[in-house]
């Protein structure tokens, strides 16, 4: 069983982790422990409503997994409550239908932010007492390589 990450957001992580991440990612990439679907810098509708917002985003995403990883995200996956746009639809309709979540799907444990959840933050600030991006990364990992 392999963990999924929808944006390139925990790589971009690194930028204000002071370690270098993007090594551990890209090893859980090629070993198929972590797979990117959608690829886009933010999820489409609420964040990007326009449709060239939703364009430039998942091409400015996928730029930056291509150069950090060599890799295409070849899976659209989209959560939302809310509904679609219409753009939204299609952009989904003109993908190759390569995958799909036999079941619903759950986080690891300790990263599930919910209202009543205990899970600790990521706390990505690196001038606050309570970063702690390291620690968080190595947990994903860990919780990773035990599935």
């Amino acid at each position: 069983m392999k963990t999924v990450l929808s944006a390139p957001g925990l790589a971009l992580a690194n930028n204000d982790s002071g370690h270098d991440l993007l090594p551990q990612i890209g090893l859980a990439l090629l070993h198929y422990l972590l797979s990117i679907l959608n690829g886009g810098m933010c999820m489409h509708d609420e964040a990007a409503p326009h449709y060239i917002d939703m364009i430039d985003q998942t091409t400015l995403g996928h730029r930056f997994i291509k150069a950090e990883f060599n890799i295409t995200p070849r899976i659209g996956w989209q959560i939302d409550p809310f509904g679609h746009s219409a753009v939204q639809v299609y952009l989904l309709g003109a993908e190759t239908f390569a995958g799909a979540f036999p079941e619903a799907y759950e986080p690891p444990n300790g990263f599930y932010f919910e209202v009543n959840d205990d899970s600790p933050i990521v706390q990505d600030d690196i001038n606050l007492f309570d970063y702690n991006v390291q620690d968080r990364v190595q947990d994903f990992v860990d919780a990773a390589l035990a599935q």
